[in-house]
């Protein structure tokens, strides 16, 4: 009986493919530095992905805490009520020998429509914003958040010199923000 594994003179044959003897080095050499070097760049754009996703991910808690923020300067600026006959309701309070925005303090009566009402806000010396408000039960007091850093306050006022709201410029990674917060009424004289 014949094996298909001999030959015609009765001795076994060659096992299939015994004629290759795999790869020689020559050639396994650059198979390998091919693959390293694109394993290499999809690493290289996988982190770069990465570092992005990490700034997304910062910025975004970044604008949610400044939209909170926001809307609380715009809930405190819309509980004062200033007269109409009022003109000139705010003092901006500079500290002592120093021009400069860190220090300054912007007091507006009328907060809660009391005069003895304060709205208080206040530049620290890392140039954050900070709100304080009295004449209600309480004192409350709030900071803005992280590296948000102030850049100008001011009060918006009409031809007549009638404060109308505040606007607050602000700073973040060098990208400019600002808050327009009108007051709860406009001093408008009444015509009888």
């Amino acid at each position: 009986m014949k094996n298909s594994n001999t030959d015609s003179c009765g001795g076994i044959a060659d096992a299939a493919g015994s004629g290759d003897r795999g790869f020689t080095l020559a050639e396994t050499l650059p198979a390998i530095a091919v693959v390293t070097l694109l394993l290499s760049a999809l690493l290289f754009l996988l982190s770069g992905t990465g570092i992005n996703a990490a700034r997304s991910k910062e910025t975004l808690f970044f604008l949610r805490d400044f939209l909170e923020f926001d809307k609380l300067i715009r809930e405190k600026a819309g509980e004062v009520i200033i007269p109409y006959w009022e003109r000139t309701p705010d003092s901006l309070v500079f500290p002592a020998g120093d021009r400069g925005l860190p220090g300054a303090v912007l007091e507006i009566p009328y907060y809660g429509g009391a005069k003895e009402g304060i709205l208080r806000l206040s530049i620290d010396g890392e140039n954050r914003l900070s709100l304080e408000s009295s004449g209600g039960e309480a004192r409350e007091r709030y900071r803005s958040p992280g590296s948000l850093l102030a850049g100008n306050i001011e009060v918006i006022r009409n031809g007549e010199g009638r404060p109308l709201a505040l606007k607050f410029n602000f700073e973040y990674r060098n990208r400019s923000f600002y808050t327009l917060a009108p007051f709860a009424a406009f001093p408008v004289k009444r015509r009888f």
